[in-house]
This record gives C-alpha cells, structure tokens and sequence, in this order.
C-alpha cells in the first residue's frame, strides 16, 4: 500500500493541517487501521495526533481516496473532532479510559 498526499492545507484557527489522500493498494481496500498505521508513518507525527477522517475506493480501480487531519496537540483534537469520528480513529476508548483511572 502506498499514500499519496495530493492536497495539504493548513487552518491555523483550528490549529491542524488538513489533507487529501490517494491510497493505492492491491487487492482489497486496506482497513482503517492499516491506512492510519501508513499515514502515521508517512507523517511521522503521533498517532493521537492524526484523524483519518473518510476515505472510499474507486470502482474498479486498486486506489482510494480520502480526508486526513493532523493536530498539534491530542488534546486540540479531542477538543474540536465530534465523538465518532475520535470513536472511529480508536481515541475516544483511550481518553475515557484514562478519566476512569
């Protein structure tokens, strides 16, 4: 599987970066897991960090496209990400977890 950044915006008033993506894989659409994974590692930035916001495949074609957003904080992005789409992106399980301990 390989990313391809195609768009890269800043929003200073949110604090993050916001991207449009090609995701070109063989086979099956990758998971959401599999492409944050590849995205995180592609930005290097933290994975609390970065929301994978939606990506759908092309009929009949080995390629997806989609929205990614890179805070700069974890904290900025619990603040203004709605609570499923933290949910999807595994962060929402974390920080409730941790109001629990």
């Amino acid at each position: 599987m390989k990313i391809e950044i195609v768009e890269e915006k800043d929003n200073p008033l949110l604090n993050r970066k916001e991207l449009k993506i090609k995701i070109i894989h063989e086979g099956a659409t990758p998971s959401r897991k599999e492409v944050k994974d590849a995205l995180v590692a592609l930005l290097g930035a933290e994975k609390e960090r970065v929301i994978l916001d939606s990506y759908t495949s092309r009929f009949g074609m080995k390629e997806s496209v989609g929205t990614a957003r890179v805070y700069e904080t974890k904290e900025r992005a619990l603040e203004v990400e709605s609570k499923p789409v933290l949910a999807k992106n595994e962060l929402l399980a974390e920080e409730e977890s941790e109001k629990g301990e």
